[in-house]
């Protein structure tokens, strides 16, 4: 009797063929399994450790919250800081925003007049503000926009409607600013009773114009300005011309002019 050459016996061509697939495919499922093993330790702790870190922000942000507040900062504005900060924390008032370096830039975007604000809290949901503001120093006329400038020459911002400070008014350019506020420190030093008179500074070009009360008007060249204003102070000192007021140009350097209502002389 011939052998049965059915399919599925080992002694038979289809039979080999059956194991062999059999046997790649358990080597393919150990292999699988060997590659993914190792990608599961380095995986798994790491998902724990972020689902534990989440869940612990998430208890911890309630706990977290402000829940009063100290604010040092100056009459005119310390209302309008607090009002600011309770409407803000409504919204904001979470484990992240509420981070004293979020706090910090809150108000400074919210409050130009802020120089600098420093934000301290505690975990008890105790939060201390001490807020400096700027001094501003001028006022600076660009285009039709009125701007308060601070004491490092920085245009901070807009005038408010109906609001004019008793300031300078200076019109220029705003890379002129600083040469402006250099013309101001030179007058507070050699001539301090005449800076609160100065009511405005004009950019000439190649000269300052200033503007006081009484008439009285300056024309001092840019680059000696600094040379120019002592000497001139110590001038209108002199008895002859110091209960008078004037208007000078100290534009040439060799002759300056003075003119008052009455007079005119050349010095």
């Amino acid at each position: 009797m011939p052998p049965y050459s059915g399919h599925g016996f080992p002694g038979t061509p289809a039979g080999g063929a059956v194991m062999m697939r059999g046997n790649r495919k358990r080597r393919a499922r150990k292999s699988w399994s060997m590659a993914i093993k190792p990608l599961l330790r380095r995986v798994l702790p790491l998902s724990l450790l972020t689902i534990v870190i989440a869940g612990g922000a998430v208890l911890a942000n309630g706990h977290m919250r402000i829940t009063d507040w100290e604010i040092e900062a100056p009459d005119e504005i310390k209302p309008e800081i607090e009002a600011h900060l309770q409407s803000w924390l409504k919204v904001n008032n979470d484990l992240w925003h509420s981070q004293p370096v979020f706090l910090r830039r809150m108000l400074l975007e919210d409050f130009p007049d802020l120089a600098d604000a420093n934000v301290q809290r505690s975990l008890h949901g105790h939060v201390r503000i001490a807020a400096r503001i700027r001094r501003p120093i001028v006022i600076w006329q660009h285009a039709s926009e009125l701007w308060l400038v601070d004491e490092t020459g920085v245009p901070y911002r807009r005038l408010h409607k109906g609001e004019w400070p008793d300031l300078p008014l200076v019109r220029m350019d705003r890379e002129e600013l600083q040469g402006a506020l250099g013309l101001l420190a030179s007058m507070q030093q050699v001539s301090p009773d005449r800076l609160p008179r100065l009511s405005e500074v004009h950019d000439g070009g190649h000269y300052w114009k200033l503007i006081l009360s009484h008439g009285e008007a300056w024309l001092l060249p840019k680059q000696k300005a600094a040379q120019s204003m002592p000497r001139l102070v110590r001038i209108l000192k002199q008895p002859q011309w110091r209960h008078r007021h004037f208007r000078v140009d100290a534009r040439d350097a060799h002759r300056w002019y003075l003119r008052t209502a009455k007079h005119e002389g050349v010095i």
